[in-house]
């Protein structure tokens, strides 16, 4: 089964919530709601989401904090502070995605090698590749003029050892 871009968002950013501690339950309630009240069917695509690990909110017209799973109750932004920082916005739509971590150079765009994760726009799969096949890191990043780290990552993401590229 293919997934577009929007639907990939909504995975991790469920897989985020259920990281933070949130139960699958209160996500889906969140869902129904963002997507009802912000008109879309893509809400955790298209929101700028904040979360404790107990409720999922973001911004009303207003700029007060609604919470989802909680029919739109506001929020102090003191008590719900922790953002999604693996994803960046443009606006109201999730335009690029740090797979690996918000701190992470790997990065999933849609506008850049067709969505490929990718360092510094090289596509991961073709670092991996290449020091598979014997290249050197420090030849590397004179060829791609990437720090030597992130090519690390790369290549870490790559071969499943995602801790390490974090």
């Amino acid at each position: 089964m293919k997934l577009s871009y929007l639907q990939l968002i909504e995975l991790a950013v469920v897989s985020a919530c259920k990281v933070a501690g949130m139960k699958l339950r209160e996500i889906r309630l969140a869902r129904e709601f963002f997507a009802k009240e912000f008109k879309t069917s893509h809400p955790f695509a298209k929101l700028e989401l904040k979360t404790d690990g107990v409720d999922l909110a973001t911004r009303d017209c207003h700029s007060n904090l609604m919470i989802g799973n909680r029919s739109g109750q506001l929020a102090w932004n003191e008590v719900i502070g922790r953002q999604f920082r693996d994803f960046e916005y443009d606006g109201e739509l999730v335009s690029r995605w740090r797979v690996a971590g918000p701190d992470s150079p790997i990065i999933i765009d849609p506008g850049v090698r067709f969505g490929s994760p990718h360092v510094a726009g090289v596509p991961t799969y073709l670092i991996y590749d290449r020091v598979l096949h014997g290249e050197s890191y420090r030849d590397l990043a004179e060829d791609y003029e990437i720090p030597v780290d992130q090519l690390q990552a790369a290549v870490c993401f790559e071969s499943g050892h995602l801790s390490k590229a974090a």
